[in-house]
């Protein structure tokens, strides 16, 4: 770091994101990806009944994991941080409605509860990157 750049940070400067600048951008979605994939994993596991929309789900993932490596225009850029915000609200809700709230209600704890902690950061870490890609100029 040049003492410049330094000295900005350190007097309290905003630094702008560089997503394009190195592959940490695609280090954050996997990890997103694979929280949110565990859970998936696990519940369609714990219940077989529903392989077939875990699955798609999974799929969903993969698109968005390799839209991660595209370089894209600004516009486009954009629009994808769109699409990953909205897609993000899926496991975080999900995991709100399906595992949290019953618990709070006093029900049975839900099957496949233990990694629901991993679908809502997943999707949390999603969400803000998404949401970064998107309010960029």
């Amino acid at each position: 770091m040049n003492e410049q750049h330094q000295q900005e940070v350190s007097e309290g400067a905003i630094v702008p994101s560089q997503p394009d600048a190195g592959h940490d951008d695609r280090r954050w979605v996997g990890l997103a990806l694979a929280a949110i994939a565990t859970h998936q994993l696990h519940t369609a596991i714990v219940e077989p009944d529903e392989r077939p929309v875990r699955a798609a789900l999974l799929g969903l993932q993969t698109a968005v994991a390799a839209s991660a490596w595209l370089s894209l225009s600004p516009a486009a850029r954009r629009t994808r941080g769109a699409v990953w915000a909205l897609l993000a609200l899926g496991p975080i809700t999900g995991a709100l409605i399906g595992h949290l709230l019953p618990i709070a209600r006093g029900r049975p704890i839900p099957a496949a509860t233990e990694t629901a902690p991993l679908n809502i950061a997943g999707g949390a870490m999603l969400m803000a990157l998404g949401l970064r890609d998107f309010r960029r100029n």
